[in-house]
């Protein structure tokens, strides 16, 4: 009986390998409890020992498994066998509202004197001057913070200390209402919106960010402190305005400005700022501001994002490719020097000859065409223009330039070019 036998009578050494089998065994005869923790390990299991069907459906668990770091409903467990947080580098693509916000593309290249509101520079980006507020140089530059190449520069060459009551000077981006459905602006689910950038300027103070509604003209601003003349990223979240019938309009104009204040007058200081969204007062829109006009300051500005949340992500980086394609909706330039050509034009009248242009993107809007040192056939002097309504889907457009003193012969076609250094056509749609 089992009894008779010692507790150390047999051993492993005096059964044969084959002398105990599954058969032999009853169903019940081993339990947990009768396996020392060491007495099973890796190279006495078959590889085919343990299947699926063996394994209840919960035997395996976080809990079971030696992975390091935490596990929680925002972990995933990597192929290190470890537990990590999701990057803000892993979130959606096209989260960035705005164009070029890295200051990459400059199809303008430098200006200088300026004194009045317009496109400078990198494109897209929106210089306000209203009054008498100095002079300024606007370019792109390579002074930029680390994992940017370009930023928006603004040296003010000349300088204005005393603001008259209506000067205001920003820097921003214009949107249009169609882009903007999302937003979901005038409804009770409107979403909050996050403006991040990058700031360099050698005027340390008090400087307003600012979100404006054109279309319903509401505003909501926040104030940044720049306390010193290095880069530094600033980060101001809205919330999402739920005014009843304020909606952006669905259309190809402007409707949103997301922009960065640098000077203004007292009738926008005088009032208190509107930090939620409001009808728009002038005296509630740039208070606190320090006047960057106020000496010859230069202040860079790069990293631009404006997007949906709570909380600022990395920089959503775009190819100079994707970024020259965007831009191309607002600005299409072509640039030549002497005697280079850009194409041809058909002569249907001695005094005016046509040329098609075919566009990488159809324009926003009908164009305003600009041109210096531009000529067809030789013939300085004529004026040019551009047909662009009937074909705006198509991206086409048609040049058409015109010589009051009849030089052309009908049906003849034309060489195209430019007839000087810094040659240039631009078609510009901005907002």
């Amino acid at each position: 009986a089992t009894g008779d036998i010692a507790d150390d009578a047999i051993t492993s050494a005096k059964i044969a390998d084959d002398a105990i089998t599954s058969a032999l065994i009853a169903d019940d005869a081993v339990v947990t409890a009768a396996i020392a923790d060491d007495a099973v390990v890796t190279a006495a299991i078959a590889d085919d020992a343990i299947t699926n069907a063996l394994m209840a459906d919960d035997a395996v668990g976080v809990a079971q498994l030696s992975a390091s770091g935490t596990a929680s409903s925002s972990t995933y467990l990597r192929g290190d066998n470890s537990w990590a947080t999701v990057s803000t580098t892993d979130t959606k693509p096209f989260r960035n509202l705005l164009i070029n916000g890295a200051c990459q593309v400059n199809q303008r290249g430098t200006s200088t004197g300026i004194s009045e509101s317009g496109y400078y520079g990198p494109d897209h980006w929106n210089f306000i001057e209203e009054g008498s507020i100095g002079t300024w140089t606007i370019s792109q530059d390579t002074e930029a913070p680390a994992g940017f190449h370009y930023s928006y520069k603004a040296e003010c060459t000349s300088a204005n200390s005393s603001l008259g009551a209506g000067d205001i000077l920003s820097i921003g981006q214009r949107l249009e209402g169609q882009d903007l459905k999302h937003l979901l602006k005038g409804t009770s689910d409107a979403v909050s919106l996050t403006f991040s950038f990058w700031l360099k300027s050698s005027a340390t103070g008090t400087y307003v960010v600012e979100l404006y509604d054109s279309d319903n003209v509401r505003s909501i601003g926040q104030t940044i402190s720049v306390g010193n003349t290095n880069w530094n990223k600033y980060t101001c979240t809205f919330a999402g305005d739920t005014s009843a019938g304020d909606p952006f309009t669905h259309d190809n104009n402007a409707s949103l400005f997301a922009k960065v204040w640098l000077a203004a007058g007292s009738d926008y200081t005088s009032g208190t700022l509107n930090t939620s969204w409001n009808n728009k007062v002038d005296a509630n829109i740039a208070v606190g501001q320090t006047n960057v006009s106020a000496s010859t300051n230069t202040v860079y500005f790069t990293g631009w994002q404006l997007e949906v949340g709570s909380s600022a992500t990395d920089f959503e980086y775009r190819s100079y490719a994707d970024d020259l394609f965007r831009c191309q909706r607002y600005l299409y330039c072509i640039k030549g020097g002497t005697y280079d050509r850009w194409g041809y034009a058909y002569a249907d009248s001695t005094e005016r000859a046509r040329a098609m242009m075919f566009l990488p993107t159809p324009l926003r809007a009908s164009p305003t065409v600009t041109t210096n040192n531009f000529t067809v056939n030789e013939n300085s002097g004529g004026t040019t223009a551009c047909n662009y309504n009937d074909n705006l889907d198509a991206g086409l457009c048609e040049i058409t330039y015109t010589h009051g003193s009849g030089v052309f012969s009908v049906a003849n076609m034309y060489q195209a070019f430019f007839y000087g250094g810094g040659g240039y056509l631009y078609l510009t749609a901005e907002l």
